[in-house]
């Protein structure tokens, strides 16, 4: 299991960044990702597809897909969280 730095989370989707790494060679730039993000207690799991690539392979934008009302929820407390603790802007 890799860790990536979370750049950028929304309700759509997630843009991943790590320096060090290029996605390219990685192997996670999948048809379908299974990625988890977790903060402090909180973990949500979501099935996304890549949908950008940064030119030198050093960060990735997947689109979430096929989230339940759970998943959603789940996901829409963890922004809400991210939020509150200044690590994302206001949600829009």
């Amino acid at each position: 299991m890799s860790q990536f730095q979370v750049s950028q989370i929304d309700h759509e989707g997630v843009f991943l960044f790590l320096s060090s790494h290029d996605f390219s060679k990685s192997g996670i730039l999948k048809e379908k990702a299974e990625l988890t993000f977790q903060f402090r207690e909180q973990k949500v799991r979501c099935e996304a597809v890549p949908v950008t690539l940064l030119e030198q392979g050093e960060g990735v934008g997947y689109q979430f897909e096929n989230l339940s009302t759970d998943n959603r929820k789940e996901l829409s407390d963890l922004i809400e969280n991210l939020h509150g603790e200044g690590y994302v802007d206001a949600l829009v």
